[in-house]
């Protein structure tokens, strides 16, 4: 499963308002957890953890 959140409540400029959450399969044990400022942060933060855990996507 995955998921892409935008959190109302973190108002700051500069804040990591966005949530990127992956688990399941491979990830049942150690999902991933990325907040970043943008959606594009987000997942380019996760796509660069699972390349680190030998999981690539096409």
């Amino acid at each position: 499963m995955a998921m892409v959140k935008i959190d109302g409540e973190r108002q700051e400029p500069d804040a990591r308002r966005w949530t990127f959450v992956v688990t399941g399969g491979a990830l049942t044990a150690a999902p991933i957890r990325v907040d970043a400022a943008s959606p594009a942060d987000c997942l380019e933060d996760a796509l660069q953890i699972l390349r680190e855990r030998g999981i690539e996507l096409s």
